[in-house]
């Protein structure tokens, strides 16, 4: 598309006309939630969500390893319940 439009417009032209294409694009990606209030992240763009983390500052990812350490554990098998070295679902190697 940069290509054709360098040819018909030329190439400041094509380039204005580009980053116009795109600011419409996300101006409409935002008329597009349903609920301003309360956007859908997974139909956010790139920019979107950085301003989304810039407007509500940072956002944890996931527990620290102390609230994963407190966490409840308990043992699920027998010796002999599996020939298999660690956990099919984490891939850890089991621990005794």
């Amino acid at each position: 598309m940069q290509v054709m439009l360098s040819s018909v417009v030329g190439e400041d032209g094509a380039q204005a006309e580009e980053e116009r294409l795109l600011a419409r694009a996300i101006e409409e990606s935002k008329a597009d939630a349903a609920d301003p209030n309360n956007p859908d992240p997974d139909q956010m763009t790139y920019e979107q969500l950085l301003e989304l983390e810039e407007n509500n500052g940072k956002v944890s990812k996931g527990l620290t390893k102390i609230e994963i350490d407190l966490i409840p554990s308990k043992i699920w098998k027998n010796p002999g319940d599996t020939q298999k070295e660690e956990c099919s679902i984490c891939f850890d190697k089991f621990e005794k």
